[in-house]
């Protein structure tokens, strides 16, 4: 029996491996899709940083395509719809099963309440890389904005498809971005030499900085990703779909 019971652990840990294998090359295979765009979206802007004369740091390099690894999963783990969904709703997406304006109203509670934590624990590294990688992102007010700003757009955009919209959701996730906000100027602080961009006085473009990131990241997902994912399930047979 201890053989059987070693047995069955060994299976459902190898199990769980494979899983994690999957969805880590699900993963990669999302940013692959954003790569050459991201590729040159920060090379444009450090181009603009330098013609301000603000340097740049090696690290930030790679910090920001982390960052940006990061963002591009959270649209993907929270199912942020693209064009395609449009009008596939109909007047369904304003139904009461797509749509939940009234916070923390739980029928499935200790469901809902993981729910609630995960989406929480999800925007943390947001509110943590944002002033790491910009200074005008340590004022609390712009790091609210921002985490504020992400959120809205995931949850407007599952209005498009088969998600549901939820406030509650909206709040757990401004909620992780001021965590990961509070984790930077306890212990995060002392990395920021190291990759931190001065743009507090710098050209509208390069001030907004983050903005941009953000805000390129998300219409690319929602105007470019939906072809490219149709276009790679269409090659493959139905294989690969971002």
């Amino acid at each position: 029996k201890e053989d059987g019971g070693c047995s069955e652990r060994a299976a459902i840990l190898q199990e769980g491996d494979v899983k994690m294998i999957a969805l880590f090359l699900e993963a990669l295979t999302g940013y692959a899709a954003f790569f050459p765009f991201l590729l040159l979206l920060q090379i444009i802007m450090n181009r603009r940083c330098r013609k301000e004369q603000l340097q740049v740091r090696r690290g930030a390099w790679v910090l920001w395509q982390l960052f940006a690894f990061m963002v591009v999963e959270i649209l993907s783990v929270t199912g942020s719809a693209g064009i395609l969904d449009v009008g596939t709703m109909g007047a369904a997406m304003f139904g009461p099963r797509e749509l939940n304006l009234v916070p923390f109203f739980m029928p499935g509670a200790q469901a809902t309440r993981l729910g609630l934590v995960l989406n929480t624990i999800l925007f943390m590294p947001v509110g943590f890389f944002l002033p790491l990688l910009w200074k005008r992102c340590e004022h609390f007010g712009r790091l609210l904005g921002l985490g504020f700003a992400l959120s809205l757009w995931v949850e407007l955009s599952q209005l498009l498809n088969w998600r549901v919209t939820d406030i509650d959701d909206l709040i757990a996730n401004t909620l992780g971005a001021v965590i990961g906000w509070l984790l930077y100027r306890l212990a995060g602080r002392r990395l920021a030499p190291a990759f931190q961009l001065d743009n507090t006085q710098a050209g509208f473009w390069v001030r907004h900085y983050a903005l941009v990131s953000l805000g390129g990241i998300c219409l690319y997902n929602f105007f470019v990703r939906p072809f490219i994912s149709l276009g790679l399930y269409s090659l493959t047979g139905g294989g690969v779909l971002l």
